[in-house]
């Protein structure tokens, strides 16, 4: 049995794509207003994580010099203000969605992406990251095998080694330093895994 297709021009259909800009629409922007930019929801305890993969997603958007303040407000005489508003106001909201309601509340009468990054950073990232550290390593310590999956061991052990690496920031001296210190971070998870 073949089946019948009309001759007559098809019904428009929209066309998928993964460019913002091409979504259909007055304003294309304001489709992507409650869109989830990271499943690290800011709230108290996991700064790190959080603003890193904010960081990742303003990147990706070519929106990160709006926290970094590489991207200047411009005076409201200039050709481009209109377009510096409308995606400060972009970021702003994005922010405020990656964090829990009690704590985007404070934040909702800032004016500029690079105020509300700012205060957040002061707010909530912690000196050395030493409650995080202790609190990681502390884990890494407790973590048995015990009934586990060996992947689900590996892959628990790993998420745990690379939290390490991100609070452990150092300012390395030379490269040299920096390669040791990452081939004895390697031996050392090597070892804690073959203790399971």
């Amino acid at each position: 049995m073949s089946e019948n297709y009309s001759s007559t021009s098809p019904s428009p259909t929209p066309e998928i794509t993964s460019n913002p800009k091409k979504f259909s629409g007055s304003n294309a922007q304001s489709d992507l207003s409650s869109l989830t930019i990271t499943c690290h929801r800011l709230n108290g305890n996991i700064f790190l994580e959080w603003s890193q993969s904010v960081k990742v997603f303003l990147l990706g958007r070519e929106r990160l010099g709006y926290v970094t303040s590489e991207i200047k407000k411009p005076v409201v005489t200039d050709t481009g203000f209109a377009k510096w508003m409308r995606e400060n106001g972009q970021v702003m909201t994005w922010h405020l969605n990656s964090m829990t309601l009690s704590i985007s509340k404070n934040f909702l009468l800032y004016t500029t992406a690079t105020e509300i990054w700012s205060t957040v950073c002061e707010t909530y990232s912690s000196t050395n990251n030493i409650a995080e550290l202790y609190h990681v390593e502390d884990k890494k310590a407790s973590l048995k095998q015990g009934t586990m999956l060996v992947t689900l061991y590996y892959n628990t052990l790993t998420a745990l080694w690379q939290q390490l690496d991100l609070y452990a920031q150092h300012d390395w001296a030379n490269l040299r330093d920096a390669t040791l210190i990452s081939k004895l971070s390697l031996n050392e998870g090597f070892f804690n895994f073959s203790k399971a």
